[in-house]
């Protein structure tokens, strides 16, 4: 007596590689999308692009980064919805306090899409130490390839990218990577 008929079996050794390359493939895919979608920064190394942006805590006055130039800038993407932002402001209040005299310039940008005047109102009664410009059309922010708030930048005083982190950075990590900028011959992190 014979059993029913059966079809015939795929080889499983070509067909195991094939499902094995397509699964490494889309990892590949993902991780990549991950990297470009939750906040991956501009390299260490380049160039930081140049802005002139309205400020929110002074009307009428602008900051710009090539005022900067020659001191190591900590620039700060952000936005008056965003919890852990608030939490960044208290940390770079202290990175001002504790490296401002050492040449070393905290701008908080806000990049929520605000307008400036409620950015101002958000601001007034907030003890904020240093100076909040507001990127009204979202192009400095594209700029700086920020996905996800707050992004942090540090900005050497040669004006190139010394080390950004996309989320939450503490101020202990900021001030390593603000005192490697400060020091020209040590590598970027």
């Amino acid at each position: 007596m014979t059993g029913p008929a059966q079809a015939p079996r795929p080889r499983a050794g070509r067909t195991g590689r094939t499902v094995a390359l397509v699964a490494v493939a889309a990892a590949f895919a993902g991780l990549m999308a991950l990297q470009i979608w939750s906040g991956g920064t501009l390299p260490v190394g380049a160039v930081a692009p140049g802005f002139s942006l309205p400020r929110a805590d002074r009307a009428g006055e602008r900051i710009d980064l090539s005022q900067l130039r020659g001191k190591v800038a900590v620039l700060d993407f952000w936005s008056t919805t965003c919890p852990p932002c608030l939490s960044q402001m208290e940390e770079l209040g202290t990175l001002r306090r504790r490296m401002g005299p050492r040449g070393v310039e905290v701008v908080g940008i806000c990049a929520g899409g605000e307008p400036i005047w409620e950015v101002s109102r958000f601001l007034n009664g907030r003890d904020v130490e240093y100076p909040i410009a507001v990127d009204v059309d979202g192009a400095v922010t594209a700029a700086y390839r920020v996905r996800s708030l707050p992004t942090v930048y540090v900005v050497d005083a040669a004006g190139r990218i010394r080390a950004g982190h996309a989320g939450f950075w503490p101020e202990s990590e900021i001030a390593a990577a603000v005192a490697a900028a400060l020091e020209p011959d040590r590598p970027n992190r």
